[in-house]
């Protein structure tokens, strides 16, 4: 629909206050005022909201086909791009209703509709939730806007994600490690309050942040349950700018090797971190701007090296941003390791630390 693309920047660009609202119809519904709990659900999930006859007979095909499309960034193996649970209105209770993202569908008999009706809400019954419902008088009308516009709805959601995870980090951080960037290499980055240092150097600096849960036994994959740690490390170093070259694909990873081999050792004897380069998963280079800086944002995986004996690997992101004033290159770089766990949530994580990133001098 012609008016899809204006909508969702008009969303994007609304604040974080209650009652914030855009319509594609005259009909606005206000928002809730005063102070808001803050919003439940788990991160990268939708509640769906529509009955259950309406689900089954044609949209949750159309929701199982667009949500199954592989999420994009550094991953492994494929995951899907979000996640979603249906549910019947008539089982959401005050506490499914204070979810981060939801979406309500309904087939209304109230009147024709010429058009399938969307209204945007944030901060409808929770803090930092995002609320919308379409409804239209026509199921076939209803059943084609879900099939040519649900992708840009998921990207709302996606991207709405995003952005509240970069603003919790700003205000949540580890301070120390903040400062210590701000000293040594004129950046400001926001990484979480949870992480802890590891390596305190004036050549480099590098936090660790740690998290457990506990698996059951998959009788699918035979696979065994246990407890699994996984970890984000961000490391931040500097090295010299000579010219545009300090920025290209080929400097900036011989960079990453040479101080990830000596920074990020391996349990096992003389292992260390490197950069997978097997062709199908080779890193990849894009071309950014970091507060009005020229970048590189590289995406791929690492794994151990040094032993023969050691395995593992995962995801890293990695920015490398000329300092303008400074005269160097600013190596800023997050690496997953979350064995047995989905990576997109940690792949958000790590794009949400670096987009906190801002030159201080």
């Amino acid at each position: 629909m012609k008016y899809l693309a204006f909508l969702i920047l008009a969303f994007i660009g609304l604040s974080c206050e209650p009652n914030n609202t855009t319509s594609t119809s005259s009909h606005v519904n206000s928002g809730v005022s005063g102070t808001l709990p803050k919003a439940t659900g788990p991160v990268g999930r939708l509640l769906v909201s529509v009955d259950d006859n309406l689900w089954d007979s044609g949209l949750k095909s159309i929701f199982v086909k667009h949500f199954s499309k592989p999420a994009k960034g550094p991953f492994i193996g494929p995951e899907p791009i979000f996640d979603f649970l249906q549910q019947d209105p008539s089982i959401i209770n005050s506490l499914g209703m204070k979810n981060r993202n939801i979406l309500k569908i309904s087939l209304t008999d109230e009147g024709d509709l010429n058009e399938t009706e969307v209204v945007i809400k944030k901060n409808y019954k929770s803090q930092g939730q995002v609320y919308i419902i379409v409804k239209d008088s026509d199921k076939d009308r209803l059943f084609d806007f879900f099939e040519n516009e649900l992708p840009t709805y998921i990207t709302v959601f996606d991207s709405q994600e995003d952005e509240r995870l970069t603003q919790e980090y700003l205000t949540n951080n580890l301070k120390s490690f903040n400062s210590a960037a701000e000293k040594r290499f004129g950046i400001s980055i926001s990484v979480p309050s949870t992480a802890e240092f590891e390596t305190d150097l004036d050549s480099i600096i590098y936090a660790l942040d740690k998290s457990s849960k506990t698996f059951a036994d998959n009788p699918n994959t035979g696979a065994k349950g246990g407890t699994y740690w996984a970890n984000k490390g961000i490391l931040v170093w500097q090295s010299e700018y000579v010219d545009s070259s300090s920025l290209s694909l080929e400097s900036v990873l011989k960079e990453r090797d040479s101080t990830l081999k000596y920074a990020v050792k391996g349990v096992l004897e003389n292992s260390y971190m490197a950069t997978e380069y097997y062709e199908t998963r080779a890193p990849k280079a894009t071309s950014i701007m970091v507060d009005n800086t020229d970048a590189l944002l590289i995406e791929g995986l690492w794994k151990h090296a040094g032993n023969e004996a050691a395995s593992g690997g995962g995801p890293f992101l990695q920015y490398a941003i000329h300092h303008p004033t400074r005269n160097t290159v600013v190596h800023a770089l997050v690496y997953i390791y979350a064995l047995n766990y989905d990576k997109r949530e940690f792949i958000r994580a790590a794009k949400a630390i670096l987009k906190t990133i801002q030159i201080v001098d």
